[in-house]
């Protein structure tokens, strides 16, 4: 049997929902990450890509893992020119605890 979607025919929109329109940006201000590091895996494609990113507009320097270094280093060059920091990236399974540890002392920038 399948699951049924949560909005179905008797799905009613609340009163209240036209009081509150949907925020298209981030409730943080410009700066709030200003020297801070975010270590994101999975970074270089959807979601982590996207926090990515939005950390980095906020002030992080960014460093992101994932298991291809071709798209953690095209993801890292499209985030710095957007934001302008700094996004390092260091290639990493994340089953693996040893190679976890070599991406975290390498993602320590200066």
């Amino acid at each position: 049997m399948f699951l049924r979607s949560v909005r179905n025919a008797s799905y009613k929109t609340m009163p209240q929902a036209s009081s509150f329109p949907v925020m298209k940006n981030t409730m943080l201000p410009p700066g709030t990450f200003d020297n801070k590091v975010a270590f994101i895996t999975g970074g270089g494609t959807g979601l982590g890509k996207g926090m990515a990113t939005h950390l980095s507009s906020l002030g992080a320097t960014v460093a992101i893992t994932g298991r291809r270094e071709s798209v953690l280093k095209a993801t890292a060059d499209e985030i710095s020119e957007k934001t302008g920091n700094q996004v390092v990236f260091a290639p990493c399974d994340v089953r693996d605890a040893a190679a976890v540890k070599v991406s975290i002392k390498y993602s320590y920038v200066t």
